[in-house]
């Protein structure tokens, strides 16, 4: 079985249940259907959305106590698709994504996720963005944010556009 099947019969077989407002959750898992897209339920306060092509970066909309949506995609590549220690990936992944975005006037901000199993100083486990100018790191559960969550997914699915042709795997 294929690592795409298997992430299908995962969420398949997933417990949906969240605490998003319905519209909200119905809009965001519409929208990832229509542009081939998966979502997660991660927990009932975050909603992963994906890309079966890839595993190297997704999204995430993750709820806080006051209601509203934090949004952050998240850079973290896998030891099945690239050997070794991948911080230069991490990295370089991150900068091009906020490079793709900067060409369309969006700002974007950058997390470092630490590596503590390497024990390596400044080895990155992974990288989180947000888009920072305009601010659509933070959205609310009404129909501005729902204008918000189509553009966070159309920087989603120009990133996308943009590295694919030239993602390449370790041997």
């Amino acid at each position: 079985m294929d690592i795409s099947s298997m992430l299908n019969e995962y969420l398949d077989s997933q417990d949906k249940t969240n605490n998003f407002d319905d519209s909200t959750y119905s809009f965001i898992v519409q929208l990832a259907n229509k542009l081939e897209f998966y979502t997660s339920v991660r927990t009932p306060n975050r909603i992963d959305v994906g890309d079966h092509k890839q595993r190297d970066f997704y999204l995430v909309f993750e709820l806080d106590s006051s209601g509203l949506v934090v949004v952050y995609f998240v850079f973290k590549t896998d030891s099945l698709t690239y050997d070794g220690e991948r911080t230069d990936l991490h990295d370089c992944q991150s900068i091009l994504f906020s490079l793709c975005c900067s060409t369309n006037a969006f700002s974007v901000s950058l997390w470092d996720i630490d590596n503590s199993f390497s024990n390596i100083e400044g080895e990155l486990y992974g990288r989180f963005a947000m888009i920072s100018q305009p601010n659509l790191s933070v959205i609310t559960q009404d129909e501005v944010g729902k204008r918000n969550i189509e553009l966070i997914f159309y920087i989603y699915k120009d990133y996308q556009s943009f590295i694919l042709p030239y993602r390449c795997q370790s041997s």
